[in-house]
């Protein structure tokens, strides 16, 4: 699965892969792309944006009390 993603990232020109050689198959290495650097400018955004206006992962859902801890 993480190949097909990694595949999908390389088609839209978001990542770019390398092959150094080496036993077998040799080694593969991604990085981002310009275009995909330029996607972290509003990457950050939404990063602030969920940080301010979605719960954190351990509080409660709205209306629900807390979960017991074990």
């Amino acid at each position: 699965m993480l190949a097909d993603r990694l595949q999908e990232l390389i088609t839209v020109d978001l990542v770019t892969r390398t092959v150094h050689p080496g036993p077998a198959s040799g080694t593969h290495h991604y990085s981002l792309t310009p275009h995909g650097n330029a996607f972290l400018i509003p990457l950050a955004a939404l990063t602030v944006w969920a940080e301010d206006h979605l719960p954190d992962r351990d509080a409660p859902a709205p209306g629900r009390p807390p979960a017991p801890h074990h």
